[in-house]
C-alpha cells in the first residue's frame, strides 16, 4: 500500500455508496481526499486548488467526466499546469478506454474498483507527471 499522505486527490462520483467505498479504499494510503459529486462542482473546487490527482466518474449527471475532463484541458492552456486524470467507469471495453484517453484522461479504472488496482493505477500516473 502506497503512502500519499504528501498528496491531495480529487474524487468526482455522484453515487454517495461508490465515493464511500473508493473513500474507504484510500484511507489507508493517507491522502487527502476531496470529493466532488458532478463536473459542474469539480471545476469549482479545482479553481484556485491543486490536485496531484483527479478520479473521474465518466458517467455523471449535470455535466459528466468527458466534458469535465475537456474543460479542465482546455484551462490548461492557459494555466500551463496539467493534472494528471484517471477515469472511473463501468463501460471497460477497449472503445471506452480509447474514448477516456481521446478526452485527456491519462489512465482507466473499471469498475467495480479493485483496491489494489486502484493503487498501481494512482502511483503510476503520480509517478509519470
Amino acid at each position: 500500500m502506497p503512502n500519499l499522505s504528501d498528496k491531495t486527490l480529487l474524487l468526482v462520483e455522484d453515487n454517495p455508496i461508490n465515493r464511500q467505498v473508493i473513500a474507504k479504499m484510500l484511507e489507508p494510503t493517507k491522502v487527502n481526499l476531496v470529493m466532488a459529486t458532478d463536473g459542474i462542482e469539480a471545476l469549482k473546487v479545482i479553481e484556485g486548488n491543486r490536485f496531484d490527482l483527479i478520479l473521474m466518474d465518466c458517467q455523471m449527471p449535470n455535466m459528466d467526466g468527458y466534458e469535465c475532463t475537456q474543460t479542465i484541458r482546455a484551462n490548461e492552456v492557459n494555466t500551463k499546469a496539467h493534472v494528471p486524470i484517471v477515469a472511473i467507469t463501468a463501460n471497460a471495453y477497449e472503445d471506452d478506454k480509447q474514448r477516456c484517453l481521446s478526452v485527456g484522461m491519462d489512465d482507466f479504472v473499471s469498475k467495480p474498483v479493485n483496491t489494489q488496482g486502484l493503487y498501481e493505477v494512482i502511483v503510476r500516473v503520480i509517478n509519470a507527471h
